[in-house]
């Protein structure tokens, strides 16, 4: 059984992965696109930031991006 929390940093991870180069998206509107609640999307957004696997950027466009670009697909 995977954890509620691990399916949301998934989820979030994969919508992140989609966004175009140098692009934010806030942890709302990621939380509508993955049917989460949004204090407790951007807490757990906040905790992968600490650790590296995304960043965020305050203020006017602002929001989470992954640290690093996505893996290409074959």
């Amino acid at each position: 059984m995977i954890p509620t929390t691990s399916v949301h940093a998934v989820r979030a991870l994969m919508t992140l992965a989609g966004l175009p180069p140098q692009e934010h998206a806030g942890a709302g509107a990621i939380a509508k696109q993955i049917s989460a609640r949004a204090n407790y999307l951007g807490k757990l957004l906040q905790t992968l930031a600490r650790r590296g696997v995304v960043t965020s950027r305050k203020g006017r466009g602002g929001g989470f991006r992954l640290a690093r670009g996505p893996l290409p697909t074959s």
